[in-house]
């Protein structure tokens, strides 16, 4: 009974934690909520030209924005004791970042606002 109930307690953590990665934060939910009814050209003059022009299912051009970048973060690996002396070895990973950035125009009005990433911190660039 003792193995099911861990058993349990690791798949119930495990479904809370991814629920918690892709949850909306409250800054995408502001940043979003912000440029709702403004102007087509807003966007444009605060992001650049986008990237390309698509066409969603409700017949709106959508503008698209793109950034994609990367860091490389030291992992600590653990430690040891030598001789007396403590050693943290560790490695280099790269950490990578993409945004996508999308607004759907209705009568040259932003009517949706996107701001979809893989990580937090992967739309710095567009303010989020």
């Amino acid at each position: 009974m003792r193995a099911f109930n861990l058993t349990l307690l690791s798949v119930v953590t495990a479904i809370s934690l991814s629920a918690c990665a892709s949850a909306p934060t409250l800054p995408k939910i502001m940043a979003e909520n912000s440029w709702k009814g403004a102007d087509a050209q807003s966007a444009v003059a605060k992001f650049g030209q986008p990237a390309n022009i698509t066409t969603d299912a409700k017949g709106r051009q959508v503008y698209n924005w793109y950034d994609n970048w990367g860091r490389n973060i030291d992992v600590p690996l653990g430690s040891f004791v030598e001789r007396g002396t403590v050693y943290l070895p560790y490695e280099t990973r790269r950490q990578n970042f993409n945004c996508h950035v999308s607004a759907a125009i209705e009568n040259g009005r932003i009517a949706e606002m996107k701001f979809d990433y893989n990580r937090i911190g992967g739309c710095e660039a567009f303010g989020i």
